[in-house]
């Protein structure tokens, strides 16, 4: 009796999820497409405003196929539970219906074997698959979720469904007509094209731009001249590109270069007065030094788009915890990676802070206007390998709280400042990902954000460390290796050097 009870409720179960999923909802019915879905957003739509039973976790983009056998996506997230239970969800975008259709199938085996998974040990489990999931797709897109709240996750879907924008099909260039030729008109007036060019946030500022040494200062704000060093710049990329070649078929190699405030937030009115080399030109020439095995995150456009938020602190040469962020969403978007939000990160204002700029200029009008420093934590069970005071390992704060600490010490709260080796465990994530991130101290409030991602970071300074970072990363079964540094770094000649032995020795 037991046997044949099993043998109906598997049968049930399997029924009724294909009959589930057979039925498209109705907003769906006759669309065409393909659509562009803003993947983005409704990821984190159903990851903040929807209940789950337990906290969810991102499967990396490489570790999908182990789930889901999919087609080839344009973009693709999927979560699954932390915990002991079926919840769940996934958005994907293919480039046609015929694609999605197949994805749509292979779900629908996902659930079915996670049914099973849980009938024996836990019935209830099973049933959520069966009764509460969802699964909508419309033309080349596909959502699926599976929680006690699937009723508001449908919702979130549906809308978001309705909101995607159907494609224009592209011209076939082979069966366009072409176009009549015109004989030439001559003509005495020469127009000059229009490009059309980006457009970011203006920044606007009064007072006198004034110098101090390599230091410009404009109002309460003071910015580092950066000068392009050709010679040096190639040298840089070398060290990375070696790196790469060594590292190929082992570990993705990734290159974020950084600019410094005086590419990003100088005021309008000023750009053109300032001395130094454009650094749009600078990373540029640097980004197509890098060879086919190192991935660029080019940061620049979107620090751009954010210049008018304060990304940058204004009396020290460093990025702010909020600059960082927009940078670890290139990387994301790079790595196939939903970034958690702002407005889910806990944030702790340390308070008033006077950095570099102002200890290396005395100047009365930034000490007048000191900094402010804000710093995002990790969301995740996570900490920071340390000794306690007899020596022994113990877990430290990621981010300790420093805002008793002088003024001039603030920045130090992130990851407790530089040093040789950091390692930081989230211990929410129990799988072998760990990447390996090279850097200076621009990457101190960078390698928080990642944190969430994989079970461990290791963050290692190169100017305080001669041990061989290739070695290092095969032997520790380095999946992503993240060159984090910035702009004036790579006119160093010093700088560039330190790199050198730890890459090539």
């Amino acid at each position: 009796m037991v046997f044949e009870n099993k043998r109906v409720f598997k049968t049930l179960i399997t029924v009724a999820l294909l009959v589930l999923a057979m039925a498209v909802f109705a907003g769906c019915g006759g669309a065409k497409g393909p659509f562009d879905l803003d993947s983005v957003s409704l990821a984190n739509s159903l990851v903040e405003d929807v209940s789950y039973e337990s906290e969810l976790m991102q499967v990396n983009a490489d570790s999908v196929s182990s789930f889901l056998t999919l087609p080839d996506y344009k973009e693709g997230y999927f979560f699954i539970a932390s915990g002991a239970c079926t919840d769940c969800f996934g958005v994907f975008e293919f480039t046609d219906d015929e694609a999605a259709i197949s994805a749509e199938d292979a779900v629908k085996m996902y659930f079915k074997d996670l049914a099973d998974a849980y009938e024996k040990y836990d019935p209830e489990e099973a049933n959520k698959v069966s009764d509460k999931n969802v699964l909508m797709r419309k033309a080349n897109i596909l959502a699926f979720c599976v929680t006690d709240d699937n009723d508001n996750a449908k919702e979130l879907i549906k809308a978001a469904f309705d909101q995607a924008k159907e494609v224009e099909p592209e011209e076939d260039a082979e069966t366009s007509e072409e176009p009549e030729e015109q004989p030439e008109e001559e003509t005495t007036d020469s127009t000059e094209v229009a490009v059309d060019e980006k457009t970011y946030p203006v920044i606007n500022a009064t007072g006198d731009l004034s110098y101090s040494g390599f230091i410009a200062i404009i109002g309460d704000a003071a910015f580092e001249i950066y000068d392009y060093v050709e010679g040096t710049a190639a040298r840089y990329c070398d060290i990375v590109n070696y790196a790469a070649d060594q590292l190929k078929g082992s570990a993705n190699v990734y290159a974020m270069i950084v600019p410094t405030s005086a590419g990003i937030t100088v005021p309008d009115a000023y750009k053109d007065q300032m001395k130094g080399s454009n650094q749009r030109t600078a990373l540029d020439n640097l980004y197509s030094k890098f060879n086919d095995n190192v991935i660029n995150l080019d940061i620049y456009d979107h620090l751009m788009e954010n210049r008018d938020k304060y990304i940058y602190f204004r009396t020290d040469h460093h990025w702010t915890s909020m600059g960082a962020y927009y940078a670890y969403e290139v990387f994301c978007d790079a790595k196939g990676l939903l970034p958690i939000s702002l407005d889910r990160r806990p944030a702790k204002d340390m308070g008033s802070y006077l950095g570099t700029f102002y200890y290396d200029t005395k100047s009365a009008a930034l000490q007048a206007n000191p900094d402010d420093l804000v710093a995002y934590y990790p969301i995740s069970n996570s900490y920071m390998v340390g000794k306690d005071g007899d020596g022994n390992d113990a877990k430290k704060e990621i981010i300790p709280d420093y805002s008793n600490y002088d003024i001039s010490f603030k920045y130090n709260s992130f990851i407790g400042g530089d040093g040789d080796f950091r390692v930081l465990v989230n211990e929410d994530r129990q799988d072998d990902s760990a990447c390996l991130v090279i850097k200076e101290s621009f990457g101190n409030c960078f390698v928080p954000y990642l944190v969430d991602h994989y079970h461990m970071v290791i963050v290692m300074d190169y100017r305080y460390t001669s041990v061989n970072a290739i070695n290092y990363a095969k032997e520790h079964g380095i999946k992503d290796v993240i060159f984090v540094n910035n702009i004036g770094m790579t006119r160093s000649s010093y700088l560039v050097g330190k790199l050198d032995t730890v890459i090539r020795g």
